[in-house]
């Protein structure tokens, strides 16, 4: 088994009290971890959560989930306790924990803030698609429907490198004249960026 990356601890499930190695956790008492994780860190813990994601693993894509679960430094203690208790119920469930600089909470704030934006921009000349939170990234995926140096510029300005990422429509890819956006990681609308969504 690969070791885990830095920044990134892996956990082993647990099993619940009164479970045994042939009958596991009775079906009754199963969670879906990823919901209940979800549920607790957006209701509970929002000062730690900072996403997740989960997809299901094995050849039969059977029950099995392996998750990665996103916390920011302020409160990930408790959070991530409410987390291994949980687990308990949810064998079939493995999770990494992922540090993160910003909350999911803050993510969707910033998100609805550029969305709500959007005819404010539109008057600039900046044509955005969607702006959506990117729990892998810690940013708020900013999508534009023309792309352009100074659309992508003005948007880094307003709401910093380090809270957004300026992408091309993968739907509709208009470069205005001869404009480019700049292909570095700040701003990455750019062709390549264009021909890796095919």
């Amino acid at each position: 088994m690969p070791s885990a990356a830095r920044g990134e601890r892996r956990h082993r499930i647990v099993p619940a009290e009164g479970s045994n190695r042939e009958g596991g956790t009775p079906e009754s008492r199963r969670v879906h971890l990823p919901s209940v994780v979800a549920r607790l860190g957006e209701t509970q813990y929002p000062d730690a959560y900072g996403g997740l994601t989960a997809r299901l693993t094995g050849p039969d894509e059977s029950r099995a989930i392996k998750m990665t679960i996103y916390v920011a430094a302020t409160g990930a203690g408790p959070f991530l306790a409410a987390v291994h208790e949980q687990s308990a119920q949810s064998p079939d469930t493995h999770y990494t924990v992922v540090r993160v600089p910003h909350t999911w909470a803050e993510l969707n704030a910033l998100a609805l803030k550029i969305e709500d934006a959007k005819d404010q921009w539109r008057a600039r000349g900046v044509h955005l698609s969607a702006a959506d939170p990117d729990a892998p990234a810690s940013k708020v995926i900013v999508t534009l429907l023309a792309c352009s140096t100074a659309a992508a510029n003005a948007l880094t300005a307003a709401y910093g490198h380090d809270w957004i990422s300026v992408v091309p429509s993968p739907a509709r890819y208009i470069p205005l004249g001869n404009d480019r956006c700049p292909g570095d990681a700040i701003n990455p609308c750019w062709p390549r960026a264009w021909s890796s969504a095919m």
